[in-house]
């Protein structure tokens, strides 16, 4: 999930975790600064006619900030008619109050740096989804074999993020190059050249 803000207005959606009092817990979201571009500020926040104008005019004032949610809801992939694949996903209860206190925070973070305003993106999304092809030994239990072939035409081999059961949160990219390492040496003993170095 993600938003923009500015003029000292934030964007955003998401929740944090446990700050350890009680023992370790599992962070359920934290925040990120990242530049917003015009054209995914307007996607954002959708205006029409002379709010359009005014939005352009706040853009330099403006300061984005990303709610990133550790969500608990799997999302679903199912095949439409015609073949196109159709991904849904929907925040849970928790996830929704997760979003509320990130949301809360953010307006204290944003009140105490000077902010005259804070304006939150309705629209939640999803920028690294993962999943989709799982690794399974059959035909019946996965996408993909542990070869990293793919059941039913093994000339295509898959190494990155799809391979996840589910998304484990942001960012993953030591998993995906441990993956895509392994990937690398099964294509190598198929092709008759040994083990990866």
């Amino acid at each position: 999930s993600g938003g923009s803000g500015g003029d000292g207005r934030a964007g955003g959606n998401g929740r944090s975790g446990g700050d350890g009092r009680a023992g370790r817990q599992e962070p359920r979201f934290k925040f990120e600064t990242s530049f917003v571009p015009p054209i995914i500020f307007h996607t954002l926040f959708a205006r029409m006619g002379a709010d359009v104008h005014a939005l352009e005019r706040s853009y330099t004032h403006r300061l984005g900030i990303e709610i990133c949610l550790r969500d608990t809801e799997p999302g679903r992939l199912s095949v439409r008619r015609g073949g196109r694949i159709e991904m849904r996903k929907e925040l849970g209860a928790g996830d929704r109050e997760a979003k509320r206190e990130a949301i809360e925070i953010l307006r204290e973070i944003y009140a105490a740096a000077g902010a005259r305003d804070a304006e939150f993106s309705p629209r939640a999304f999803s920028v690294h989804p993962m999943g989709g092809c799982a690794l399974g030994d059959t035909p019946a239990r996965g996408v993909v074999g542990p070869g990293f072939q793919l059941h039913g035409a093994p000339q295509i081999y898959v190494a990155d993020s799809s391979l996840f059961p589910s998304a484990p949160g942001k960012n993953p990219s030591l998993t995906v190059m441990a993956l895509a390492t392994r990937a690398a040496s099964a294509l190598l003993r198929e092709a008759g050249g040994g083990a990866a170095a």
